[in-house]
């Protein structure tokens, strides 16, 4: 199991969105689907079911991302 986070910040979102989707797929080296990506916004989201999905292993995949938006401190 691989324990990456990595963090991409900046003040455009197209640029954000760009690169996120850049390190997504290098990271899979597959197409993404329901079972090896999630996407979460915390503007409509809280951090426990995040969390969870961090926990869980990728169901028919090797890897799976999760990406978290909008997880400002």
């Amino acid at each position: 199991m691989s324990d990456k986070i990595i963090t991409i910040y900046g003040e455009v979102p197209e640029l954000i969105e760009k690169k996120s989707a850049e390190v997504i797929n290098r990271y899979l080296n597959a197409p993404k689907d329901d079972f090896n990506f999630v996407k979460y916004n915390l503007y409509e989201s809280d951090l426990s079911p995040i969390i969870e999905e961090t926990l869980t292993l990728p169901f028919f995949s090797d890897k799976k991302a999760v990406l978290v938006q909008n997880a400002y401190v």
